[in-house]
């Protein structure tokens, strides 16, 4: 699997870290990392043809995920939750178009929302 990560980027001050070493927070301000992709690269070596062919979950975009090992991969059949036209109630809102998703079909029943 090729994984097309570059750097993890801190959240507050924009300071780039390498994404080799296991980093919880950024160490200069204590905040999230964002996983910065060299998308360029990407687009270069990968048809987006490649990714309407494989299975309808989020390993679909394994490129985009900060893994580099398939033995690595861990999945509860999550992904492929779908969007909903709710056309009646984004009309009364004035907020049309209007989409929700089904999240009670999400297999892993990680949303708190979820019922099922």
């Amino acid at each position: 699997m090729t994984s097309y990560l570059d750097h993890l980027e801190c959240t507050q001050c924009g300071k780039d870290y390498p994404y080799g070493e296991l980093i919880k927070v950024s160490p200069c301000c204590g905040k999230v990392l964002f996983a910065r992709y060299d998308l360029t690269r990407l687009g270069r070596e990968v048809s987006r043809d490649v990714f309407a062919g494989r299975p309808d979950n989020m390993w679909r975009f394994a490129e985009l995920l900060p893994v580099f090992q398939d033995e690595n991969i861990v999945t509860l059949g999550e992904g492929a939750t779908p969007l909903l036209h709710a056309s009646t109630i984004g009309k009364s809102l004035n907020l049309a178009p209007l989409f929700t998703y089904e999240d009670r079909l999400n297999t892993t029943a990680t949303h708190p929302h979820t019922v099922g």
